[in-house]
């Protein structure tokens, strides 16, 4: 006798392939969205990807063709960009690899800041981050040398 079980992606889930999908293809319609997110496999109609992307901030953003295409709030604002930088030169104290972590020492508090900070730059070689009050771990892809993603991380830092 086989059991057969069926998993089903959740909410998070889908929003995760929704970011993923905004910053890899220019995508400028809600049924564009909608069928990328199906060739995904994710069931989803034109309201649940109007809800994602109100949830997610999702805004159509000028592209480089003189058109429009689904992005982020900070592809839209300069100024939101460089905050992202601003905040890991200002907050982090140290940093380091060992083994696949970056090890992220930052002032009190600031831990959380600095990982929210880190994790909107998208690097695709960071598969997580865990912050705690003053430390911050990121767990780098199988396979990536940390050192390679402390690199990226400092040139975004400005170090």
């Amino acid at each position: 006798m086989y059991t057969i079980c069926i998993i089903m992606p959740t909410k998070s889930d889908r929003q995760r392939a929704l970011l993923e999908t905004v910053r890899a293809e220019r995508l400028s319609t809600q049924a564009e969205l909608r069928d990328a997110l199906r060739r995904r496999g994710f069931k989803v109609d034109q309201a649940t990807v109007s809800r994602d992307l109100r949830e997610l901030g999702l805004v159509r953003v000028p592209d480089s063709s003189d058109g429009f295409r689904y992005g982020t709030v900070e592809d839209l604002s300069p100024a939101a960009r460089a905050g992202r930088h601003a905040v890991l030169g200002r907050f982090v104290k140290s940093i380091d690899a060992t083994g696949p972590l970056i090890v992220i020492k930052t002032d009190s508090g600031t831990a959380p800041t600095v990982g929210e900070a880190l994790d909107r730059l998208g690097l695709k070689d960071i598969i997580g981050t865990v912050a705690g009050d003053n430390t911050l771990f990121a767990a780098v892809r199988e396979g990536v040398r940390a050192s390679h993603v402390l690199k990226r991380i400092r040139e975004e830092m400005g170090r």
